[in-house]
């Protein structure tokens, strides 16, 4: 008796050329995929420009250009700028102590932050008390962590955030941040 040989089920076979054909389409995804990040780190690289400028006493401007926007950084703020009073006797912190960030989008959603940093012997209460008497009703929200020896002012307008945070450092000086950030069409220059 011969054996007559069986053709496979059409079943089986469809689901043989499905699998086959998932490989080449993940396939082809994949190849896909890596050309578009590979085409993306081209365009974005050729439309980055990076430009240091130096201004004078160790002070230098970075500014980033993308085709999205700029980016501007100096480690330079002036206080008049901030719009907060400087503690009176404070000293700015070296090399840590201020900068200005101004980023620059499309449809005026720019952004501009100014900080510095000062140093006084005094204890965190007088300084604190010198803020709340100084900043008085501007204060939109205040946050005391006495335990912590960390108290934060802050004052908020529609295009405008200031803040004034202050902490006790371990030798038991009191460290002033003062910062300001503008946002929107106030941010212009």
């Amino acid at each position: 008796m011969g054996v007559t040989p069986q053709t496979p089920a059409p079943q089986q076979q469809r689901s043989g050329n499905l699998v086959a054909i998932l490989v080449v389409i993940f396939g082809l995804l994949m190849v896909l995929g890596v050309m578009g990040v590979w085409l993306g780190i081209q365009v974005i690289s050729r439309g980055v420009h990076l430009q240091v400028k130096d201004q004078g006493n160790g002070n230098k401007l970075v500014t980033i250009t993308t085709p999205v926007g700029s980016m501007n950084v100096s480690k330079q703020s002036r206080p008049q700028f901030i719009g907060l009073p400087v503690y009176p006797g404070a000293s700015p912190v070296k090399d840590q102590g201020s900068a200005t960030v101004d980023i620059n989008l499309p449809d005026s959603h720019d952004v501009q932050v100014a900080a510095q940093k000062y140093l006084t012997a005094d204890s965190i209460q007088k300084v604190r008390d010198y803020y709340k008497q100084q900043l008085g009703s501007l204060v939109t929200h205040y946050k005391d962590r006495n335990a912590h020896g960390e108290s934060v002012f802050e004052i908020k307008t529609k295009d405008e955030d200031k803040i004034v945070a202050l902490k006790t450092e371990r030798d038991g000086k009191t460290r002033i941040a003062l910062v300001r950030v503008l946002h929107g069409t106030s941010a212009i220059n």
